[in-house]
Parts: C-alpha cells; structure tokens; sequence
C-alpha cells in the first residue's frame, strides 16, 4: 500500500485537486445549477414594477406580485403594504408583460374579502381577456380561503397562504389544522403557500397538498479555494435549498432577485 501511494502521489494529489476545485465551484454557483435543474420551480419574488418585470422576465418561470384592490377606483394597486403605493396598476403590469399566453402569474391578493371578492374577479377576468392572460397561468393567493372559491370556478389557480401554524399549541394547533383542511377542500383551493422555514412542518401536516413557498435569497458572493468554513456554510445553504427544490409537493419556489431598478 506504501509502494502504492508513493508511486502515485503525484497523481493522487492532482485527482484531489480536482475534485475540490469541483466542490468549490459547484457550492459557489449552486443556485444557478438548481435555477437550471428545477428551471420550472424557480420564479421571482415581489416583481412590483414594469422595471424588475423587464430585467427578469425571461430568467425565470413566473413572477410573483402584491395585489390591493381599490374598491373606490376599480383598479388593482400594485403594491405590498404598508410600502406606500407606487401609482402602478395591474392593468399597466398586464400591458408590459412581452409574452402574455405564456407567461406565469403569482397575484399574491392582500385585502381580499367579502365585499370586493365579486367585483376583483371581474375586474381580473375583463383584464385577463383584454390582454390574453390564460386564467390557468395565474395563481391567486390570499390569506381568506372562503373567498378564493369563485376565483377557482373561474378558472383561476389558487393558494391559500396559510396563517402561522407553530404559533398555536396542543388543542388550538389541531383545531386550526383541521380548518386548513377543511377549507382546501371545501373551496376547491389548488395549493398552500408559506414561507420556507415552515416547509418541513407543512410536510408533515399536510402531506398530500401541493406546495408554494418562498423565499430563497441567491448568493452572490463566491468563497475562496481555503475558506473552508463559508465553504462548508455554503454547503449547508445549499443542502437546505435542494430539499425544498427537489421534494415532488413543492411546486414554486421564489427567489429574491435585485433588479437594477423598481426594487419596491
């Protein structure tokens, strides 16, 4: 064994070389490899301008946006409060997207609710076919599943965005998971959606749903060739993102994108 390695040397240390400029390279650009490997998960999150719109479109599968209705204009503000609004309309987004029969909606619904629920459906069908959006390519999301229910019969996808579950205890945390249940499944609700660190207790509460979280935050930074602790923390990041990417439950996954302009 000796004789072996001391002929081999050489050749053993080039083969570890190798192997660990491989490692290096494969956790410093792992969110580009997963980007490539699940292409079809991989949407972008809070696209609330014309401009990120423009930058990312054609990087990603979808996009996801904040919707607030305004009842008093008929209008859908793009927006996440409490931002203060930018003026932009849902109509105006619609009318910038570049390939509207393909391309894939997230309308992350904010003040749902009983009195606008009639009046936003029509006013998201009239624009939907003013511009050739397919409802089918559009996720409407809230966090009043009783209200999504005539978004579904619609035609429209939808996701309920589940109220925080690890905050309740014993009796309260079951009663509240039997109401999830009940609810996806009494207003024909597609999806749950939640943040990614809730992941593997939505796994283990709600097996059979499918799933839409976020919110996955690309690295941009690059460890050096030594640097063996952020190359081992590196590593960890990626091992969590790739359970979440690669579990067959979890439909979308949105990352965080910096777009050169209308970051709002």
């Amino acid at each position: 064994m000796m004789k072996f390695l001391k002929k081999n040397s050489i050749k053993l240390i080039v083969l570890l070389i190798i192997c660990w400029s491989l490692a290096v390279y494969v956790l410093n650009y792992h969110d580009a490899i997963f980007k490539k490997m699940y292409s079809d998960k991989t949407w972008t999150h809070r696209v609330n301008s014309v401009e990120k719109l423009n930058e990312v479109y054609d990087k990603y599968a979808g996009v996801e946006l904040d919707l607030v209705y305004k009842f008093e204009d008929d209008i859908f503000d793009v927006n996440h409060p409490p931002a203060p609004s930018t003026g932009l309309t849902l109509e105006y987004f619609f009318k910038n997207i570049k390939n509207t029969n393909t391309q894939m909606l997230w309308l992350d619904y904010k003040n749902l609710d009983e009195q606008n629920q009639v009046v936003s459906l029509l006013k998201l069908q009239k624009l939907c076919v003013e511009y050739g959006i397919l409802p089918r390519n559009v996720i409407v999301e809230s966090t009043a599943p009783e209200y999504l229910y005539s978004f579904s019969k619609a035609g429209f996808k939808t996701s309920y965005y589940l109220p925080r579950i690890t905050e309740k205890q014993g009796n309260q945390k079951d009663i509240l998971i039997t109401e999830i249940n009940e609810s996806v499944d009494e207003y024909s609700i597609n999806y749950i959606s939640a943040d990614k660190i809730f992941f593997d207790e939505l796994k283990n509460l709600f097996p059979k749903k499918e799933i839409l979280t976020w919110i996955v935050n690309e690295e941009s930074e690059k460890a050096s060739f030594w640097d063996i602790k952020e190359l081992y923390n590196k590593y960890r990041r990626a091992r969590k993102k790739y359970k979440v990417l690669s579990d067959d439950k979890v439909l979308i996954v949105l990352y965080s994108y910096i777009a050169e302009e209308g970051n709002f």
